[in-house]
Parts: C-alpha cells; structure tokens; sequence
C-alpha cells in the first residue's frame, strides 16, 4: 500500500490518496504517539504507520503492568489489605502472565511485595490529608478529534474530583515505575503534554478546573541515599509524594492537602511566612488562567500534528531539547539524519513563552 510513496529532497514523505484512505478510519492517537511526532514526524511514521515496531524493554512493561494491576485492585476496593494480601495479588499477575516462580522471581517477587505494600500504605495515609474524593481508576478516555476523524485516547491511572467555590476541580495522578517528570516549560514543543492531553479528554465528557498533575513514583528506579536524621520510611515518603504543578489557589491547595503547611505530600509546596507560596512553590502551581492557555495549547498542537499526518508531512526532523531526540532512537540505520536536519529547540522557564504565545495571537 505504500509502494507509491516517495521521499523528496526536504523529506517529505507525498502521498497519492492510499495513505489519506488508510489514516481516515483506523488512526488512533496519544500523549505518547503525539509526543513522538513532536521529536521526529519520519519515526512517528516508521513506527505508527507504517508498523516497524522498535524492541521495547520487555521488563520495564512487565514491572509497569505488575504494578499498575496490583495498586488498581487495592485501590478500587474499599477494604484493607496486608502484605500477604499483597503477596497474593503479585502471585496472582505472575499467574495469569505466566511468570516462572524460580528462585531469580522469587527475589524480585519479595522486592515488589515490599514496594507495592508501602506506596499502598502511604497513599492511604495522604488519602485521610484531602477532601478530594476519588473519581476513577485505570479508566480509558477517548474522543474523536474535529476535521479528520482521528481517535485521541488516554488511560489515566487515578482522577479526584471536588467542587470549590461551585466549580469541580480534578486532580489527575500518573504512576510511574521509573524517574520521569513533569514540565509545562516543554508543551509549547509538543512534548510532556501527558498531564494536560488527560485534562483535555476529561473536558470533552463535562468541564473541569485544573486541581494538579503529578507523577507518583512508586518504584525507586537507583538507590534510595541514605540521611542523616532520617529513617528509611521517612526517606521512602519523601519519594512518594506527588510531583508536578498545583492551583496556585491557597483554598485549591488546603483542599488537596489539609496540612500543606507542615510538609505536604505535594512535593515543592510549602509557604513562605503564614501565608504566601515560596519563590520555589511559585514555580510548581499554575494559575486558573494558565491552565486555560496551557489546554488552548495542547489543543493547537494536536490539530497542528493532525493536519500533518493527513498531509503526509513526515519529515526527518529531531529535535534538540536537553538532548537529541534520536539518542536512542532503534531507527537511526532508516532515515540517515544529517546534522542540517536537526530543530534546535528554545529552552523555557516559568511558563516564559506565555508572552510569545500572545505576541502571535495578536
């Protein structure tokens, strides 16, 4: 189907109308695919359209999907559960996925009981600090994007809601196994639109007002350094707690957390005197208007990928943000990238390109 295909002299793969019939029912978008195209459209189309699938790293989506499935089943449930509660569930997954109990998974067995139990524990705890209730676990959303039919879909690992001030508010938590983070400095390039893209899908079911976007690590990917004063436990909390942006709204934030003021479980948050936000808080809250320019965003950068990929505009272009996109990229032996190919993108801080963004809608 796609023996009519060219590249041209600017890398521009041109369709001849078996493309544009094939995208129009069947392509389905995320956060991740999205993010993709951002770095380099040429391996958003190696690997979404025509299907050259890079080897993923088998034990990074087995320890994902371990945790995930064991954390969704403690927390869809409303009764207690042990460490050997814990330990069936685990066994339970290895069952069903038909994992080996050897002595080797036996080790590691243990090593995820004793995670999975703790972060269960800590997330019971912070749960009795909010008046935010929980709304859904492991839920899919999805909605047909305007123009062309395309599907964006995400499924969001946990979403609370409350109503302040006669608006609902939504926090949007994402469990990660590894080390990855959050910056709203980076969606004006496509990329970390995770957070924003589940908000964007949550409003297309009903309107909701920005409570936070965090990433809960639940897994320490390197060791745990120990502190002077500290105990283990205390350690292992301090990593649990959330991170990402908060409302900048004081009465937003003590509705999330009632003891923000004495070492919240929202990391970074913390007042400066009795009653103002720290400069480094400052930096991890959003107002209710930057929300809104941050989804008016996203918005204009999904349409913007989306009206690519119709034209067929898969250009062999990484992008340089804090690193090549291509570092890793299984792809590199296909497109033979050369140095005038590479995007060098511009670094922000503090929501800074705010300004351009106004300078162009003007």
């Amino acid at each position: 189907v796609f023996n009519d295909r060219k590249i041209s002299k600017d890398n521009e793969i041109k369709k001849e109308g078996k493309l544009k019939e094939k995208l129009e029912s069947s392509l389905v978008l995320s956060y991740t695919s999205l993010s993709e195209f951002y770095k380099c459209p040429y391996s958003f189309y190696l690997k979404r359209i025509l299907k050259i699938n890079k080897t993923s790293d088998t034990n990074d989506l087995f320890i994902g999907n371990l945790f995930h499935d064991v954390l969704y089943n403690v927390l869809s449930k409303e009764k207690e559960y042990s460490v050997d509660d814990i330990k069936d569930l685990v066994l339970d997954f290895y069952n069903r996925e038909m994992i080996e109990t050897n002595n080797k998974n036996n080790l590691f067995l243990d090593i995820y009981v004793y995670y999975l139990y703790n972060v269960y524990l800590y997330i019971l705890k912070i749960s009795k600090r909010t008046i935010f209730d929980s709304s859904s676990y492991e839920e899919k959303y999805s909605m047909v994007l305007p123009q062309y039919g395309y599907k964006l879909e995400g499924k969001i690992d946990k979403v609370l809601t409350t109503v302040i001030k006669g608006k609902e508010y939504a926090i949007v938590l994402d469990y990660k196994t590894g080390s990855d983070v959050i910056n709203f400095n980076n969606i004006i390039h496509g990329y970390d639109m995770q957070i924003l893209i589940y908000y964007y899908l949550l409003n297309s079911i009903k309107e909701v007002e920005f409570g936070g976007g965090y990433i809960e690590h639940i897994l320490p990917k390197n060791i745990i350094k120990k502190e002077k004063n500290k105990t283990y436990a205390e350690l292992l909390d301090n990593y649990y707690r959330y991170n990402g942006y908060t409302n900048r709204d004081i009465v937003v934030i003590s509705s999330i957390d009632r003891n923000f003021d004495d070492k919240s479980y929202l990391y970074g948050i913390d007042l400066k005197g009795t009653t103002d936000l720290s400069a480094n808080a400052i930096k991890r809250t959003i107002t209710d208007d930057d929300y809104h320019i941050l989804l008016s965003i996203v918005e204009k950068k999904i349409k913007e990928a989306t009206q690519k990929i119709y034209n067929g505009e898969f250009k062999i272009k990484p992008t340089y943000l804090d690193k090549l996109a291509c570092s890793f990229c299984p792809y590199k032996g296909i497109c033979y990238y050369k140095e005038e190919d590479i995007e060098y993108l511009k670094k922000y801080n503090d929501l800074s390109f705010f300004k351009e963004v106004d300078d162009d809608s003007n």
